[in-house]
């Protein structure tokens, strides 16, 4: 009742009033709101008779009074005998079309805070901006004397509505949201939608039956519309609230359609819906809403629900267990042929039934609207058709690899994200998939009930093609065994570690004992392993069934062996006998074989037999078991890999003793690789594995792992004691590999000092060249470091590589340091000067190395290390006597060389120690014709500094300007420089007569022409 005076008591009066079956909405408002706490309740007068209230309420009763005109309100707390449980039932399902009635539906977030009203007004201008009602640049229009202002938030007064009118409003300059809101702003909006208000569950229906929406909080109001659009126009960061996004939008998303919502409201006999979504889609969207019973998460939505529920017995009747309720609502959004456990003290249902596997997301994308953009893999299984050989046909894509298909879901948002690698079921009896994800030995539902994609999907058979949505109708088989856990408290992915759900949700009247926990987790775990491996997750599947063997074999070690057979039996004697020898649970090994089983039956995932896995794990009974039946010992699985070469590898030395007493054959190979179980034991080290291989008759002479003797590998690796041991059973110390190299060769190239020793000591030949010759053919200045290894002692490999103790090891122990190679004819200094090793070079000059022996091609250690420039090395082998004036191919001095290549420091060096400078060559050029040909204009200076000849000819007399391009002597003229010993001018600045000039020209500049000098 109306009253000017703001502190007045609050008066109601209550009437009857009959909802019309078939009209337009009726001129009451219904009120939106929180309860709130009922400590310290406040009083109003109804009727005369006093009532107490909620705080909360009392506030929205007292906003909402007009000071004159009397409000027609519907409230629950007032219209409802709350005391009366078959009142509040029927008047609980009269709820959605009380409010769809109602001519507005008034929300009251609580009283005003600090800034609230701020918030308001910021999300009423970004509104107004977004609806392009105004701008800056437009003038404000101020209301005429016969002009109607028209309030932009009455009902009618939508943006469209405001602009149809000619109505400009301008907002004030500080609430533009144009520019970047301040903190205090968005502080204060993201307050405001935290309010209670948001969270709650009844306030979904109340605001999706609404025909238009008022949002009041404290003296300011605005209109639902507007709030939303101002909302998603300020794209405020929610980072700090987790969660509060979604729970924004799933609520702005009803109140924003309130007003496209038809004013007149159709009325049906008996139930009454708004017809949104169906009850399962409602249920996904909204459970994690709060509410003061847990019924009202599941009464709350029936309103709204294009379904029926009522039909499994969903009806508001708060007598019903909790527990009992949820039972009901799982069965009517999946099927009555899933068996559902439920407790009256959780939100968690765990569900068992028969189901298919229908794919598995591949991605998942979410668009602006939060909705779940999610792309779907296909498993190709067409077992699940039974025997009506429905020919499925995916018109979405074929992948070329394996034809598994794919199709592209658009799904509402949802409590519980979906993610890629979440799986596709469907449950028997189920109209509508479902989509789970595993948590170790079971299924979390993350969405009970998926609408069926749109993406074109046929099945081919006698009645034609049939559309996906109806592809249900031809699944007839359902394989797996699915625990399934709905969980309306964890909307995260959860460890996967939890064991222990489906022994802490038993049937209490059972008694649990230890050996049952052990096979219920096991089977759990055995029973995701089907399911696992349709939707092609291969790897998790084989992870799943050996924990299942772990959880087994904990079972075996509880119960009497004698049991052993009672337990598989009882459980559906799923152990495959791969899995449980290669967990080493020899008694299920031997009741199986004693079953009949097939020793030698390979496993699916990796080909391999059970006494590969039983050898590989170093299970010797089992092992031991598996040969006592006559398994096969040299069956290989996909990797070409017998029990043996497996047992090896893994290093259980009493398994390869079993498996050679067994009479494997020792020298087994393995196929692809060609190799040699001996060579592989020495290349690894393992000296335990080698000995009884080698007791059991291996070569230690044949080239197989790897294509190289069991020693070489051995040296290699630097397995000292195994090299003793290899020695011992008769290894030759110097047979080569493939490659030709000797054990000392690979001690050599990889600096094993010890492994040096003890070869010479055992009569290997310091002095043993390795024998390949593929590198015969290459030209010497062309090869890297491994290709000089060919045909080459180990002196020349330590020389090579630069190891200059190694080297001196050598030679200490009798390694002929002046031996040629068999490739070049290098010595060893030939070697290092090559490399540029300075040191084992000076080791070599100081050891007595000849600094002027010759290769192949009458090259000298100076002749190398001066081509290469390396003068360091070349100051060294000179002050050691080596020659400078040895001639080369064509008679060239090494002069000549550093000439053509212009190495500054090595011409200098030759010059100093007294090289000829001015020596022909066979065609009469000297070192001054090569620098000066070659543009070596530093090495030019050098010779001339040195007294070299500028007039000389060659030998056919033609003088050195020869050999310059004419068109570069006149094009250059204009900035020659004339060179005079230590002396340069400008060209036509000297005392030089032009002749004199003529004779020698300097070109600092300019390319090259075309050649004319050296002829041959």
């Amino acid at each position: 009742m109306p009253s000017p005076d703001k502190h007045a008591p609050i008066q109601c009066q209550l009437f009857a009033y009959a909802l019309p079956d078939s009209e337009g909405t009726r001129p009451y408002e219904a009120l939106s709101y929180v309860w709130g706490s009922e400590a310290a309740p406040s009083p109003i007068c109804i009727d005369g008779c006093a009532l107490s209230v909620t705080v909360n309420l009392h506030a929205a009763l007292s906003h909402l009074r007009d000071p004159y005109i009397e409000r027609i309100l519907w409230i629950d707390a007032l219209c409802i005998n709350q005391t009366d449980k078959n009142e509040k039932a029927l008047q609980i399902q009269l709820m959605a079309k009380i409010y769809a009635t109602a001519s507005s539906v008034t929300v009251w977030l609580g009283e005003a805070a600090p800034d609230s009203g701020h918030a308001i007004e910021v999300i009423r201008t970004a509104a107004l901006q977004k609806s392009g009602t105004f701008s800056k640049r437009e003038p404000k229009v101020e209301p005429k004397k016969d002009m109607v202002v028209i309030d932009p938030f009455f009902p009618a007064g939508s943006p469209a509505h405001l602009q149809a009118v000619g109505v400009a409003v301008n907002p004030p300059a500080e609430l533009s949201t144009e520019s970047p809101l301040d903190q205090r702003t968005k502080d204060a909006i993201l307050a405001l939608l935290q309010r209670p208000w948001f969270r709650r569950i009844w306030v979904l229906q109340e605001v999706a039956a609404a025909r238009h929406v008022l949002i009041k909080c404290g003296p300011a109001s605005i209109d639902g519309y507007a709030f939303c659009v101002g909302l998603s126009g300020l794209a405020l960061s929610y980072i700090p609230y987790p969660g509060l996004r979604e729970l924004t939008h799933s609520i702005t998303y009803l109140v924003r359609g309130a007003i496209f919502r038809p004013r007149d409201v159709i009325g049906i006999s008996g139930r009454f819906s708004l017809d949104i979504r169906p009850m399962s889609e409602l249920v996904e969207m909204y459970h994690t809403r709060e509410a003061t019973e847990r019924h009202d998460k599941i009464f709350a939505l029936l309103g709204m629900s294009s379904d029926d529920p009522s039909t499994a017995g969903l009806s508001v009747d708060y007598r019903i267990p909790w527990g009992q309720l949820f039972k009901r609502l799982i069965h009517f959004c999946t099927s009555e042929q899933v068996s559902v456990s439920a407790w009256d003290d959780e939100e968690l249902a765990v569900i068992r039934g028969k189901g298919c596997m229908l794919g598995r997301v591949t991605s998942v994308k979410k668009d602006a609207e939060h909705r779940q953009k999610v792309a779907v893999t296909w498993t190709n299984s067409h077992g699940y058709f039974g025997n009506t050989k429905h020919d499925l046909r995916w018109i979405a894509g074929f992948f070329s690899h394996g034809g598994w298909a794919t199709s592209n879901w658009i799904l509402q948002p949802s409590a519980r994200s979906v993610q890629e690698g979440d799986a596709i079921c469907l449950l028997e009896g189920a109209s509508r998939p479902t989509i789970i994800r595993l948590q170790s030995n079971y299924w979390a539902v993350v969405m009970i009930s998926v609408p069926p994609t749109d993406d074109p999907c046929e099945i081919r058979g006698p009645g034609g093609d049939t559309a996906w949505s109806d592809l249900h109708k031809y699944l007839e088989v359902f394989p797996h065994d699915l625990l399934l856990t709905w969980d309306w408290n964890s909307h995260q992915e959860g460890s996967g570690d939890d064991d222990e759900l489906c022994t802490r949700h038993r049937d209490p009247s059972r008694q649990m004992t230890e050996l049952d926990g052990y096979i219920d987790q096991a089977t759990s775990l055995s029973n995701t392993v089907g399911p696992l491996e349709a939707v092609g997750n291969m790897k998790l599947a084989e992870r799943n069934l050996r924990r299942a063997m772990e959880r087994f074999g904990e079972a075996l070690r509880v119960e009497r062996p004698d049991g052993v057979t009672k337990l598989i039996e009882d459980h559906g004697g799923w152990i495959p006998l791969w899995l449980a020898a290669g967990m080493g649970n020899e008694g299920v090994v031997k009741h199986q074989l004693d079953h009949g089983a097939d020793p030698d039956a390979k496993d699916k995932y990796h080909g391999n037999t059970p006494l590969l896995w039983a050898a590989e794990n170093g299970h010797e009974s089992t092992v031991k078991l598996l040969l006592d039946s006559n398994a096969d010992q040299d069956i290989q699985g996909k990797e070409k890999q017998t029990p043996l070469w497996r047992t090896v590898v893994k290093e259980h030395g009493p398994v390869v003793k079993l498996l050679l007493d067994a009479r494997t054959e020792p020298n087994s190979t393995d196929i692809d690789h060609r190799s040699m179980l001996l060579s592989l034991a020495a290349d690894k080290g393992y000296k335990e594995i080698a000995k009884p291989l080698i007791d059991g008759g291996a070569n230690p002479n044949v080239n197989s792992y790897l294509e190289r003797t069991p020693l070489s590998l051995a040296a290699e690796n630097g397995h000292e004691t195994l090299m003793q041991l290899l020695l011992d059973s008769g290894a030759v110390p110097d047979r080569r590999d493939k490659d030709g190299q000797t054990a000392l060769w690979w001690a050599t190239k990889m600096q094993h000092e010890a492994i040096i020793k003890l070869l010479i000591a055992r009569k290997a030949d310091p002095n043993a060249t390795n024998e390949d010759e593929r590198a015969d053919e290459q030209l010497i200045s062309g090869l890297s470091v491994e290709e000089h290894a060919a045909r080459q002692t180990a002196l020349h490999c330590a020389v090579v590589n630069g190891y200059e103790a190694v080297a001196k090891l050598l030679i200490e122990l009798g390694a002929n340091m002046n031996a040629k190679n068999g490739l070049d004819s290098w010595t060893a200094l030939h070697s290092a000067a090559r490399f540029g090793h300075a040191s084992v070079a000076r080791m070599l000059v100081d050891m007595g190395a000849q600094v002027d022996a010759t290769d192949d091609k009458g090259y000298t250690p100076l002749y190398h290390a001066c081509i290469h420039s390396y003068s360091t090395i070349a100051r060294l082998l000179i002050g050691a006597g080596a020659k400078v004036d040895v001639r080369t191919d064509g008679g060239k001095t090494l002069l000549h060389h550093a000439a053509k290549d212009g190495s500054e420091a090595i011409a200098r060096l030759l010059v100093d120690s007294g090289a000829d400078i001015d020596a022909k060559d066979d065609k009469g050029w000297r070192p001054l014709h090569f620098s000066c040909y070659h543009r070596k204009d530093a090495v030019s200076r050098i010779l001339l500094d040195a007294g070299a000849d500028r007039d000389a000819s060659d030998k056919f007399g033609w003088p050195l300007r020869h050999y310059l391009p004419a068109e570069e002597y006149r094009d250059a003229e204009g900035q020659l420089l004339t060179y005079n010993g230590n002396e340069e001018t400008e060209a036509g600045g000297s005392s030089r007569s032009d002749q004199e000039k003529s004779s020698w020209l300097w070109w600092p500049f300019g390319s090259r022409g075309t050649e004319t000098g050296e002829k041959g």
